[in-house]
């Protein structure tokens, strides 16, 4: 195949769906030798606010010196965007390049079983793992793609988990209630872990309550501690100074990568994230804002942002709304 034919195949196997379930990626981690265990990580998972926390820890780690891998999903305009190390995009021939090593794995488990042949994330996610190990990464930090507990991610043995925020969104497959949500999304506690926890609503807490004590999981909540103040950081809303204390609070818990508060406060100062509230500027000299929310507890954090600009005009997009 030629490397556009590669591409074209990975990408089209977006067109198969989602299908859940941590089971199809143990076995295909197990095939490459598990490149997830080569480095430590950090694990989150949320409604919304994972990307933007993700990019923090992994801002906070590069400011101590280290070599980070950022895993996050979806990507905004290439696919290597997905996958960076030290924030710069693996490049088109690169993905490539796993998808070609990764392919014949996909054949010889679809050949026994169709039903056990990688999806398309998990085939990335993997791309992910063997890039992040093959670049000897001092750490990694990786966003679930959806929900936590039957994610593809969730095969990772990570030192600190994070949940930013619960609500309502793809309920088809995370279920029609908050306490469903936050039970997908706690699937990510695991056994002697620390789990930071952001803005989530009463009826999700308790949920995430549960499962910490039934795995043996403790609890750091972000209200707790920051009740002084949320650190400062350069992206704008009230939503990203609890994204802050969540990922300050991660690295803090992460007690083989010590941080220095200085240094990793000065890093969420200078974050950098693109869709979130990304200003640009026309060619006739007018102001551009984007933003990417995507369900009703992001716009409700984008509102008052909103609410405070001049008579702006508002450009909304919509696929598959009710």
């Amino acid at each position: 195949m030629t490397p556009a034919e590669t591409l074209r195949w990975l990408t089209g196997l977006r067109n198969l769906g989602s299908r859940l379930g941590v089971d199809r990626m143990r076995v295909l981690s197990a095939r490459l030798g598990h490149p997830e265990r080569a480095h430590p990580c950090f694990h989150v998972a949320g409604t919304n606010g994972k990307g933007s926390t993700s990019a923090m820890i992994e801002a906070i780690q590069r400011a101590h010196g280290r070599r980070v891998g950022l895993y996050t999903s979806p990507h905004l305009v290439q696919i290597g965007e997905r996958i960076q190390v030290d924030r710069v995009p693996l490049a088109d021939a690169a993905v490539v390049a796993h998808a070609e090593r990764l392919r014949p794995h996909y054949e010889a488990i679809r050949a026994e079983d169709p039903e056990d042949a990688p999806t398309f994330f998990e085939l990335i996610t993997a791309a992910a793992f063997l890039e992040f190990a093959e670049r000897k990464v001092d750490v990694a930090v990786l966003e679930t793609g959806l929900g936590g507990r039957l994610d593809a991610t969730n095969v990772c043995a990570p030192e600190v988990c994070v949940i930013t925020s619960i609500g309502l969104d793809h309920q088809e497959y995370l279920g029609p209630t908050l306490a469903a949500i936050a039970g997908e999304k706690a699937g990510i506690l695991k056994p002697g872990v620390p789990c930071v926890v952001g803005d989530v609503p009463s009826e999700a807490e308790a949920v995430i309550v549960a499962r910490a004590r039934a795995v043996g999981a403790s609890l750091h909540f972000v209200r707790d501690r920051f009740a002084a103040g949320l650190p400062e950081t350069n992206l704008v809303g009230a939503h990203q100074l609890r994204n802050a204390g969540a990922a300050l609070l991660a690295c803090e818990l992460a007690t083989r990568l010590p941080v220095d508060d200085a240094k990793a406060r000065s890093a969420l100062r200078s974050v950098e994230w693109a869709g979130r509230r990304q200003e640009c500027r026309l060619a006739d000299g007018r102001r551009l804002i984007v933003d990417g929310s995507h369900n009703e507890e992001g716009i409700r954090a984008v509102a008052p942002l909103l609410a405070a600009l001049n008579a702006p005009t508002v450009v909304v997009g919509a696929l598959g709304a009710d």
